[in-house]
């Protein structure tokens, strides 16, 4: 899915009250968690004010991957870049999350061997796994103001600012250690019913069903999972487990899933194709691309024009981000568009108008071929 980002002013001024019920929901999630808890600057050390963090709350407008609108969500984000990193070890900061190629080969085994596919997120995810580390945070004063009307008992404790000070109980999107906080709490419960990590991408699990007789199989992108099995019935037991465990969670089931902004299409049998609607029609409408191309490129890929005159920053910035917006989409469903976005890549730095001339050529191909992705079918019989 794709998503655009609003102020907390912004959002409640273009969608009222829709926005406000999202930034309600969110600090009702901090306070049942409880994510924060508010303490009394006053007790605290010189030092431990001045290593207080700061949050701002995002608004984001959620749009599913074909490019319709999904929900308005609010999400309450710690300053994480001011947290001291002396204090922590590299593996407490660094997080795994499965390789887009495990996941395609998931899905393309499930088409191959017939499988249920199920994908889900889960809600606050970061909110299940326990802080660690003692970490004081400042609200600011719009956001402390609605937590004093759900917490009467807080207004005492605000700053001449109107800010409250709270101390992280859970994990919190934003601190550096979070992520991988998440994913040991959720390694630990998957591990603890039987699942076992790949060890080729510990993001990927897999589990026998004893009773049914089969296989199901997790691929894991943060919170939000693709799982398959042939058996409903393993599924359903298994979304049991995970809903009882951490609750709040979005289920999605049938042959066409909207999943980490691709669409993953299993309706004809034997296949997935894997497209990106909503993301390609919104790149090329930011990018006025009307015309169209056969093929990716027309020109010897490693042949320079050394006479082309370099682009002026603003427009070498601008190559830039369309290069690595393109490719974001090529890694994923347009392979053939990989050797001449590796050579676009290479001059990102040294861009000239040749170099432009190129890209315009390989969006214009984008263009052409916007409802084509990629199709995925593993042959029967033996594998390895």
């Amino acid at each position: 899915s794709k998503s655009l980002n609003l102020s907390v002013k912004a959002a409640l001024a273009e969608h009222e009250d829709a926005a406000l019920d999202a930034i309600v929901k969110e600090l009702r999630a901090m306070l049942d968690a409880p994510t924060i808890e508010a303490v009394d600057p006053e007790t605290l050390s010189w030092e431990q004010l001045k290593k207080r963090i700061p949050s701002k709350m995002f608004i984001k407008l959620k749009y599913l991957a074909n490019g319709d609108f999904d929900k308005i969500k609010a999400r309450l984000v710690a300053g994480g870049h001011r947290q001291d990193r002396t204090s922590y070890t590299e593996e407490q900061t660094s997080s795994p999350t499965a390789a887009s190629p495990t996941l395609f080969i998931v899905a393309g085994l499930a088409a191959r061997e017939g499988r249920k596919v199920r994908c889900c997120d889960i809600g606050t995810a970061y909110l299940k796994a326990m802080m660690i580390i003692l970490i004081h945070m400042l609200i600011d004063p719009t956001l402390s103001a609605l937590l004093c009307i759900m917490k009467p008992e807080w207004e005492k404790w605000l700053d001449d600012k109107g800010r409250l000070t709270v101390v992280l109980r859970r994990a919190l999107y934003g601190c550096i250690e979070s992520g991988k906080l998440w994913y040991d709490t959720l390694s630990a419960f998957l591990v603890s019913i039987g699942f076992i990590a790949n060890q080729r991408d510990i993001c990927t699990y897999n589990k026998w069903d004893d009773e049914e007789d089969v296989q199901i199989t997790i691929s894991i992108f943060v919170d939000d999972f693709m799982i398959t099995c042939v058996s409903d019935t393993v599924l359903d037991r298994f979304m049991s487990q995970l809903r009882e465990k951490f609750g709040d969670l979005t289920e999605r089931t049938g042959d066409i899933h909207s999943h980490l902004g691709m669409v993953f299409d299993f309706s004809v049998a034997g296949e997935v194709s894997i497209t990106m609607p909503g993301y390609i029609d919104s790149m090329l409408e930011k990018y006025g691309v009307t015309k169209v191309q056969k093929y990716p490129t027309n020109n010897d890929l490693f042949a320079r024009d050394e006479n082309s005159p370099p682009l002026a920053e603003a427009e070498r910035k601008e190559f830039h981000s369309r290069v690595y917006t393109v490719a974001y989409m090529a890694q994923r469903i347009k392979p053939e568009c990989l050797p001449i976005l590796s050579e676009l890549c290479s001059c990102v730095r040294t861009a000239t108008t040749e170099d432009w001339y190129k890209l315009e050529h390989l969006l214009q191909y984008v263009n052409g071929c916007r409802d084509i992705g990629m199709r995925i079918r593993i042959p029967k019989g033996q594998l390895f």
